[in-house]
């Protein structure tokens, strides 16, 4: 590719494109999330913006930086008040059938 069609990093984004909503994925706006930087290292932490187009998660971390994860790195919390503080992997979610609320 050459250096003339790249996109430079201060352009905007195509606002026109729609975005893939998060919910087809088991998650809601805003949601925590965690993930490892490489096996083994310590785990992150920031909140779900919403679904790329190449299927990746972006997240926005603890410092503000954008960051975009494959499904497979990402955990999640679990609800209920018994599982607070326990995380799932996001694709455990996505692989249980949830009852939605009526309200």
């Amino acid at each position: 590719m050459s250096s003339s069609t790249r996109r430079s990093r201060t352009e905007p984004v195509d606002s026109n494109r729609p975005r893939v909503q998060l919910g087809s994925v088991g998650l809601s706006p805003g949601e925590k999330v965690r993930w490892q930087a490489a096996a083994g290292g310590r785990w992150r932490s920031g909140v779900a913006l919403h679904l790329e187009h190449d299927g990746s998660l972006e997240v926005r971390d603890a410092n503000g930086a954008l960051r975009s994860l494959r499904l497979e790195r990402v955990q999640v919390r679990r609800a209920g008040k018994a599982a607070s503080g326990c995380w799932e992997p996001l694709t455990d979610r996505m692989a249980r059938a949830e009852q939605l609320s009526l309200l």
